[in-house]
């Protein structure tokens, strides 16, 4: 089904190019029909709902400040033998937007309830050792404090109503 579904795609993208007609994503490219897209429109987004497994913290230097946390979330579901078993799955947030990642800072502590919204990002360097290693990290744009703890305290306040 997937690979019917891709070759009639192909097939309409070539027969707009071939009647002089260009499809949204190249013409959103380039201005030249003439010349080849360069770049095409992806999606890159994350939704997680889960509380925090430590405090929030700046890191980095003054120059590339960043507000990191762990998070984690948990998925329950039903075996065959019907019994019900919990998987937890930790996450790496990274906070380098302006003004978020210092409410977040001063705000977030080990527990609380978060929505966060970013984009998933895979990074590979070399430790001391000269190991390869390989992490992956969410970048957080926006994130929603949900802890009743911090709606209590701050309740009727723009920063609540805006999420941070």
């Amino acid at each position: 089904m997937l690979r019917l579904f891709s070759r009639t795609g192909l097939r309409a993208v070539q027969q707009l190019q071939a009647s002089g007609k260009r499809p949204m994503a190249i013409m959103a490219n380039n201005d030249d029909a003439n010349e080849p897209a360069k770049y095409e429109k992806c999606v890159n987004q994350v939704n997680l709902l889960g509380r925090l497994g430590r405090d929030a913290e700046m890191r980095g230097s003054q120059d590339h400040p960043v507000c990191v946390f762990s998070m984690a979330t948990n998925s329950v579901f039903t075996k065959a033998d019907g019994s019900t078993t919990a998987r937890v799955d930790w996450h790496r947030i990274s906070v380098f937007k302006p003004g978020l990642r210092e409410k977040v800072a001063a705000h977030l502590r080990k527990g609380d309830r978060v929505f966060v919204t970013g984009v998933i990002r895979y990074d590979e360097y070399t430790d001391a050792q000269e190991n390869l290693v390989r992490a992956t990290t969410i970048l957080a744009n926006d994130l929603v404090n949900l802890t009743k703890r911090y709606l209590g305290e701050e309740e009727g306040t723009e920063t609540v109503s805006r999420g941070f």
